[in-house]
């Protein structure tokens, strides 16, 4: 029998570390939201990129759909 989720908890993944980077990062894009613009989260593999938006969509309480756009995305 599988342990029941506490409410409000994701299902799956660990919990992100909030370092002080992720919190600034994270601040800087949820005013860009709030003032309409559409943030775009660049950078390293393993860099907080997907942490970043998995927090931003829990926190507007919709689901995390990820879109991996590459230098070949726009090719047809």
């Amino acid at each position: 029998m599988a342990a029941a989720t506490p409410v409000g908890r994701p299902t799956s993944g660990p919990r992100p570390v909030l370092t002080r980077r992720t919190k600034e990062v994270l601040y800087k894009t949820l005013k860009a939201i709030e003032v309409g613009e559409h943030p775009l989260l660049i950078g390293e593999a393993a860099s907080g990129k997907s942490t970043i938006a998995r927090l931003v969509a829990r926190l507007y309480g919709q689901p995390y759909l990820p879109e991996v756009v590459t230098g070949r995305t726009d090719r047809r």
